[in-house]
């Protein structure tokens, strides 16, 4: 249509102009200069239609992947001129959608408006994104010309991976404990108030409850609990060299998710975590029992990628001092060389329990025929060495594969 009525324009001046010249016409002569001018004109306008736009987006900065969100861009006219049927859209990098391109229509805009547009994003996989710029479309007055302007800026989101719920993964310590951090009831100093009992010989008379004795007709105390905080590590290994296949079903998005799981189950179980993950970038996390660890932990894992060049030992050995005494560790590696058995041996000697999640890399992209037997002969060793090993293979979803990995298959895999 726009090539039909540009042809027009050229083609149209052209015969009027042998026209006027063959007739001798000078209203022709007028009227092809009239017809010739208005497709420069309408092209000069043109270019000028966007200048006076300005777009603000107003988003979340931080999303979980699988979340779907409303972005809302401000278009305001701050030139003089209407602007009718403009199409403002944002650039979305691979990994986020919407099912409109992240483009919406303005149909009518007067000088000094302004309308607020809205389009969905859906956050597909977790990750750091540049959102932006936003790129303005319009036509001249002819429909002749589409011109398009970039405003505003690139602004980052961060996606983190999606907690999925998860078995039991955690091993008891050496000395009988586990990261559910018991609790014991007391009659003393805490914090954390459990309920009111019968007073009984011997309870501190600094404890009664004296409003409760009174309706009771009988003395009664007030009990406490108060609990024993227990530490969990997790390591991810983000060596490039062991990891396999690539966007949703790679052995990096796996192992970002499966962190993220095991994450929000510790803490749930009032657990002081930590987490390892050291590729080109240090992104581990001191174990903390501070009530934001989860999202620092959560933060790491959005950002993590398989682009290290330091090996999962020299990875442990850099962060080996920082690791509490007995505390329960989780790996999460696609490796399956000797070196990473010497580590499953290594946090054993330092009396740490460990629990290793086993990317079989066969399973997310192609590989040798022996890769399957390799990989199996790769656990044998682990669990020969007492270390719980889950299998986790890429031709499941993640959360189906771990119940697989953890119902079916701990028997077989638990030393």
């Amino acid at each position: 249509m726009t090539i039909g009525r540009r042809q027009a324009l050229l083609w149209g001046p052209l015969f009027i102009f042998l026209v006027a010249f063959i007739l001798h016409i000078n209203q022709m002569f007028i009227m092809f200069a009239a017809l010739g001018l208005l497709g420069p004109i309408s092209y000069l306008l043109g270019r000028r239609k966007l200048g006076g736009i300005e777009v603000a987006r107003h988003a979340k900065s931080v999303m979980t992947a699988g979340e779907l969100g409303q972005v809302t861009l401000k278009v305001r006219n701050e030139g003089q001129t209407r602007q009718f049927y403009m199409t403002v859209r944002d650039s979305l990098p691979e990994g986020l959608e919407s099912p409109d391109a992240g483009e919406v229509l303005v149909a009518d805009l007067a000088p000094g408006g302004e309308q607020r547009l809205q389009y969905s994003l859906h956050a597909r996989r977790r990750g750091v994104y540049q959102v932006g710029p936003t790129v303005l479309e319009g036509w001249d007055f002819l429909g002749l010309y589409r011109f398009s302007r970039t405003v505003g800026r690139q602004v980052e989101l961060l996606v983190y991976p999606r907690p999925l719920p998860v078995p039991n993964l955690w091993r008891s310590s050496l000395h009988g404990r586990t990261p559910n951090k018991p609790r014991k009831r007391i009659v003393g100093p805490s914090s954390e108030l459990h309920g009111v009992r019968d007073y009984v010989p011997g309870d501190d008379l600094r404890r009664v409850a004296w409003k409760v004795s009174a309706r009771r007709g009988k003395l009664a105390v007030i009990e406490t609990e108060q609990t024993e905080a227990t530490e969990a590590v997790v390591i991810v290994d983000l060596a490039a060299a062991t990891h396999r296949g690539q966007g949703d079903r790679s052995t990096v998005e796996y192992a970002a998710t499966l962190a993220a799981s095991v994450t929000a189950e510790a803490l749930g179980r009032g657990c002081n975590l930590g987490l390892i993950a050291h590729g080109s970038e240090d992104w581990s996390v001191l174990v903390s029992s501070n009530p934001r660890q989860q999202l620092a932990i959560l933060e790491a894992l959005a950002r993590i990628r398989p682009d290290g060049t330091m090996s999962i030992s020299e990875a442990l050995h850099l962060h080996e001092a920082e690791l509490p005494p007995g505390c329960s560790m989780i790996v999460i590696s696609a490796g399956t060389s000797p070196e990473h058995v010497a580590v499953a041996g290594r946090l054993r000697a330092l009396q740490h329990p460990v629990t290793w999640l086993a990317l079989a890399p066969h399973t997310f992209a192609s590989a040798p025929r022996d890769a399957r037997m390799h990989f199996a002969e790769h656990v044998a060793l682990l669990t020969s060495q007492g270390t719980r090993v889950v299998q986790v293979t890429g031709d499941n979803p993640v959360e189906t594969s771990l119940w697989r990995g953890g119902a079916g298959r701990y028997a077989q895999t638990t030393g």
